[in-house]
């Protein structure tokens, strides 16, 4: 079932220009919290953007050395925006993304993509890409 291994993980995100051309900028913090970094989990975020996500995730670990460990986790859920975006016409839409984690005792940092979209439920369907870069601590 799900693990239970909190980790608290802040960030900086920066947009990325999609192909259609993203005019948002949401630039900004964000914060989030999984409830482990392997196995199979829950994420949430919220960020100063007022882009909002909920998901599920599997950590994968893929090497450890001299006690780092590399792992990966693919992500799919839900998210929201506080404010009407062209490149997000509803109110709530999908998220996936992936991250790598570098966690040595109980520091983490990591990188993550998050992508926001309506799955094509609306047009346009231009969503949105974000790269977090990321600092934490894991209980």
């Amino acid at each position: 079932m799900f693990c239970l291994a909190p980790v608290i993980l802040l960030a900086y995100a920066l947009t990325m220009q999609t192909a259609a051309g993203t005019n948002s900028n949401v630039n900004g913090y964000v914060a989030e919290v999984q409830t482990c970094s392997r196995g199979l989990g829950i994420d949430v975020k919220a960020s100063t953007a007022g882009l909002y996500g909920l998901g599920l995730q599997y950590g994968i670990p893929i090497v450890t050395v001299h006690g780092v460990t590399l792992t990966v986790l693919p992500k799919a859920g839900l998210s929201g925006s506080s404010e009407p975006r062209r490149e997000l016409p509803m109110g709530g839409q999908f998220e996936v993304g992936a991250q790598a984690l570098l966690e040595y005792h109980k520091f983490v940092i990591g990188l993550e993509y998050w992508h926001l979209s309506n799955g094509g439920l609306k047009s346009p369907n231009i969503g949105l890409d974000l790269l977090l870069f990321q600092t934490g601590y894991k209980f």
